[in-house]
C-alpha cells in the first residue's frame, strides 16, 4: 500500500515523525543518528561534504551542521527560497554556492558563494529596477 497521506511508506512502515526535519540515518543500524526539527519548511535539498558537514536551506537561511552529531556550526541569512547548495574546489579552496530568491521584486534570485575562512563581507543585494 503506497498511501503517504495516511502516514505509510511504500514498504508499509509507519511514519512516526511527521513535520519538517533533517534526519541523519545510519543504514547499518537502521536508526536515526540525529534529527533537527524546523519551523516552516525546507526549500532545497541537502549537501553532505567529505569534511563532516551537512548543508541545508530552510526558508531564508543556509545552515551547516556537523554530520556526525547534527550540531549547527554555521548559518547565514539569504533571500527567501534557498535552493540545493553545491560544493566545488578552485585553486585549492573549497566553496559552497547556492541560489536563493523566488524571483520578482520581492525576492529576486541571487547566487551566494561562501569559502572556508572567508572574511569578505557579503555585498548588499542590488535593488530591482523599475520597468
Amino acid at each position: 500500500m503506497n498511501d503517504f497521506a495516511a502516514g505509510l511508506s511504500p514498504e508499509g512502515a509507519r511514519i512516526t515523525n511527521k513535520g519538517n526535519f533533517l534526519k541523519a540515518w545510519d543504514p547499518v543500524k537502521q536508526e536515526a543518528r540525529w534529527t533537527v526539527d524546523y519551523q516552516g519548511g525546507f526549500t532545497g535539498g541537502v549537501l553532505a561534504t567529505g569534511g563532516n558537514l551537512v548543508f541545508v536551506g530552510s526558508n531564508d537561511k543556509l545552515a551547516a551542521y556537523s554530520a556526525d552529531k547534527g550540531e549547527k556550526v554555521w548559518e547565514s541569512t539569504l533571500a527567501p527560497g534557498v535552493a540545493t547548495p553545491i560544493s566545488y574546489q578552485l585553486d585549492g579552496k573549497q566553496y559552497i554556492a547556492v541560489l536563493a530568491g523566488r524571483g520578482g521584486n520581492a525576492a529576486p534570485g541571487r547566487v551566494y558563494t561562501f569559502v572556508l575562512d572567508g572574511s569578505t563581507p557579503m555585498p548588499a543585494a542590488a535593488k530591482p529596477q523599475a520597468k
